[in-house]
């Protein structure tokens, strides 16, 4: 029977196979052939394949493929049967050129090629447990390039289990070994194997053995460094033992049975996670065997954390297995009851390793142990068991609190939370809440729902899965009981206008859950003086009223307008004048006093007389007249030299001499004591004679001289002439001069 997958884009063409084994192993010793057409590389073909597989054992198959230029150099062969439990080989033929082919051609591939085989034998010391035994390898030269896999048998097949046979073309193989030994893989060696045509080769593994004691496989701690030990043996020396890159300490095991045998140790350093550790022993014959195993740095099993609780009672028929599970490394599996489960990252940034898992199971009446096991990337396991009892259901009870009042709080009633917290189940299954009422319908233990103005009945049932309860009922009141809220405008200060002025208010503002109808004000149509409370009032859509006060104050601060007389200036009628200085006006909204500081009389010199106007507010302007009083008038003086007699009596005549009086009066309108000078100018002599009113003076006429003489305070003068001057001037610097002579006196003698 043959099998054929094709990739055809046009019309078919046909490859007729016919393959031809001489030797060892001929067709008819295949399990199956398998022929190969490959498109050619920037033709039209290029990506597609046509592929027969044959069970036929004839080595006779079709392929079909699409017209178009095609590569046929590769046969894969897979023999099975006799001293051969499975070998595979794979042929490119490098003499095989590409062929093109029509639509609708069939073309014969003929292919022949000579097999034989080599049997690969196995050593291991007696009590090692050995089993898998495989090899792979190739060979090359210029015809074609041949590779080659194989695997032994089990231990039920009745071929020994230490030998490997391959079939493949005449030439010289490089061949890796491998074997599980004592659970380990390990590699044996690498051989140089030559095939010849129509004969067996017999190869012996005579290369090094190695055994890892510590760490055994899959092994976790946590460390930073690990000691690998074991031992190892070969038909040769072995030279070395190297650790993932790191020598090993060699030392002989003194095995008399093998004496090459040695045991070897080698720190190596591990870090979190897996670490592969590869042992590779080299005898001196450069043969090698590998053991590679893995050993996690890990911190400890993953820890659980997860509900139901152990020894749990419970009415349900089915019940939810959840939780989280978290390690120092990936958590990679998680069963519940030995069923995996699927998990997720809870992407907790402070344990990015936590994950979380949910499943459901079902209970029958009795106790049910769940299982729930989980293991990290180490392999490390935790495992633990919780027991849950199922007993029968009973109905749950629904209770759906109480409310009674409710405060109003948006126009269609009231957003309120139902609940339901207090619904029980004596078996502990998970409720489900099913509420009624004027806003329909509502589901969960505590939803919010919209309930109108007035009086609502509310229902709750609840349902444990299987039951419903009866049902529990609420009445839920809802009533708008606060005012509105009202914000007044801010203090109004204003100035009068009036005895009433007229002011314009800014409405206030009110907010109310409900709604405002109504905001008005009890303000006057104008104010009087000073402060005057108005009550907002706003009133809602259920009658509740609210108030706020706004307080209004009209104020006088407006100072009269004061209009004073104009300055006066008038002359001093003495050293008190009294003046008429006028009357003041002022202009007010309000009634004005007017006052002034005039003095009863002024004195001569400038006086400010202040004005003030006060209105009945207090407000007060004031304003200054000035009063200038003059004194231009100097003093009145009259003066005489009044004659006593003439001579002295002592001469016989004396009409040139004289007694005489001085006499003056002085007077002034403002000044009631003015200075006064009076003195006697003589001619001939140097300085005035100061004399007083009232005093006595002597003249004698004397042409030839100048002698005065005071004697009894009399003055005696002789003298060709004299001259009385009176001066006065008053306290304003205005001055009198006067002079007087004598009179009736001679001067012919």
């Amino acid at each position: 029977t043959a099998t054929s997958v094709n990739d055809i884009y046009a019309d078919a063409a046909f490859l007729n196979w016919h393959l031809t084994l001489i030797g060892n192993k001929e067709v008819q010793d295949t399990h199956y052939i398998q022929f190969r057409a490959t498109g050619v590389k920037n033709t039209p073909t290029y990506g597609g394949q046509g592929l027969a597989t044959s069970f036929s054992k004839d080595g006779v198959d079709q392929v079909v493929v699409s017209a178009g230029k095609w590569d046929v150099s590769k046969i894969n062969i897979h023999f099975s049967g006799g001293n051969v439990h499975y070998s595979n080989l794979e042929i490119v033929d490098n003499t095989k050129n590409p062929v093109t082919l029509a639509a609708g051609q069939t073309l014969d591939i003929i292919r022949s090629y000579e097999t034989g085989t080599a049997t690969i034998h196995y050593s291991v010391s007696t009590g090692e447990s050995f089993h898998s035994p495989h090899l792979n390898g190739s060979a090359t030269n210029n015809t074609y390039l041949s590779t080659v896999t194989a695997r032994g048998q089990w231990a039920q097949d009745p071929i020994p289990l230490d030998q490997v046979v391959f079939v493949g073309l005449p030439g010289t193989y490089s061949i890796n070994t491998y074997a599980t030994v004592n659970g380990v893989k390990v590699q044996f060696g690498k051989l140089s194997v030559t095939l010849r045509a129509g004969q067996n080769t017999n190869v012996y593994t005579e290369g090094p053995r190695i055994s890892v004691t510590s760490p055994v496989i899959d092994q976790a701690a946590l460390v930073s460094y690990v000691d690998v030990t074991g031992v190892t043996a070969s038909g040769a020396n072995i030279n070395s033992v190297v650790v993932n890159g790191i020598n090993a300490l060699l030392t002989s095991t003194n095995n008399v049975a093998k004496p090459n045998e040695v045991s070897f140790v080698a720190n190596i350093p591990v870090s979190s996670g897996v670490n592969i550790i590869e042992s590779i022993t080299t005898d001196s014959s450069n043969q090698i065997a590998v053991d590679t195993r893995k050993f996690y740095v890990d911190q400890g099993p993953p820890s659980l954390t997860w509900t139901p609780n152990d020894g749990l009672v419970t009415a349900a028929t089915q019940i939810n297995v959840t939780g989280t599970a978290t390690d120092d490394h990936t958590i990679t599996n998680l069963t519940v009851n030995g069923q995996s489960v699927p998990f997720a990252s809870t992407i907790n940034a402070s344990d990015p390793n936590e994950v979380s898992f949910s499943t459901v199971i079902n209970l029958q009446d009795g106790s049910h142990p769940i299982v729930v096991t989980t293991a990290d990337s180490s392999k490390l396991v935790t495992t633990q068991t919780h027991v849950v009892t199922k007993v029968l259901n009973q109905a749950p009870i629904a209770d759906a609190g109480t409310y009674g009042f409710v405060e109003q709080s948006n126009a269609n009633g009231a957003n309120i939370i139902l609940n339901g917290t207090a619904s029980s189940d004596a078996d502990g299954d998970v409720l489900s809440y099913a509420w009624s009422g004027p806003f329909g319908r509502a589901t969960g233990i505590s939803p919010n729902v919209n309930i109108p103005a007035g009086i609502s009945n509310i229902n709750l049932v609840v349902n444990d899965g299987m039951l419903d309860s009866t049902t529990s009922s609420v009445i839920v009141t809802v009533k708008d009981t606060i005012e509105p809220s009202v914000t007044a405008p801010t203090f109004v200060n204003i100035e009068a206008t009036g005895l009433q002025t007229s002011v314009s208010l800014t409405p206030a503002a009110a907010t109310d859950a409900v709604g405002v109808i109504s905001l008005s004000n009890d303000a006057p149509a104008t104010f009087p003086l000073g402060t005057t409370a108005i009550t907002w009032r706003a009133t809602d859509s259920a009658g509740n009223v609210g108030t706020r006060l706004q307080n209004v104050n009209v104020v006088d601060t407006t100072s009269p307008v004061l209009i004073v007389p104009v300055d006066v200036n008038i002359e001093a009628t003495g050293m008190q004048t009294p003046v008429n200085i006028g009357t003041a006006t002022a202009t007010d909204i309000f009634p004005v006093t007017i006052t002034h500081d005039q003095p009863a009389t002024f004195s001569v010199g400038i006086t400010t007389v202040t004005w003030t106007a006060t209105d009945t507010n207090a407000n007060v302007s004031t304003a200054t007249q000035v009063v200038s009083v003059s004194d231009t008038k100097a003093p009145s003086v009259t003066a005489s030299l009044v004659p006593i007699g003439n001579g002295d009596g002592k001469e016989e005549d004396d009409s040139d001499q004289g007694r005489f009086s001085i006499q003056f009066v002085v007077s002034d309108t403002v000044d009631t004591q003015p200075i006064i000078r009076a003195e006697l100018i003589i001619e001939g002599y140097a300085v005035p004679v100061v004399v007083s009113n009232g005093q006595l003076i002597e003249f004698e006429y004397e042409d030839e001289k100048t002698e005065v003489e005071v004697e009894n305070d009399i003055v005696e003068i002789e003298a060709p002439s004299i001259l009385l001057r009176i001066t006065a001037t008053d306290f304003s610097g205005n001055s009198t001069v006067i002079e007087v002579i004598p009179q009736g006196l001679s001067t012919d003698n």
